[in-house]
């Protein structure tokens, strides 16, 4: 398993509108990929952010955008749009251990289970 990894971030007044455009657009792009696992979206209180998004194989992380379905080059473009660091490219690297908790009741947050 693979793991893509994009630097970002957004000014703390459009946070919520991010992250909302990453659960209601970019995370059923996602889910259409080939070789799709799994994505984690992480910000700090200054509004930096991280994307990860887990691959089966190195050459699925690493698959430019343009060669991405439609619908998720359209979601890549409008993140983009909402970010203030798209300077830095994706980096890859490989998962050496993955654990994952499921059918658990229990919420960290008040955000919906993805």
């Amino acid at each position: 398993m693979f793991a893509q990894v994009i630097q970002g971030g957004t000014a703390t007044e459009t946070r919520d509108e991010l992250n909302d455009f990453v659960r209601e657009e970019l995370i059923p792009a996602l889910q259409d990929e080939p070789g799709f696992a799994g994505t984690l979206s992480l910000f700090d209180k200054r509004g930096e952010g991280l994307m990860i998004m887990l691959w089966d194989t190195e050459e699925q992380a690493g698959l430019p955008t343009a060669k991405r379905c439609a619908a998720l080059q359209k979601a890549l473009y409008g993140m983009s749009a909402l970010s203030t660091r798209s300077d830095e490219p994706a980096t890859i690297w490989e998962v050496g251990a993955k654990v994952v908790h499921t059918g658990s009741s229990r919420r960290l947050t008040g955000e919906p289970a993805l």
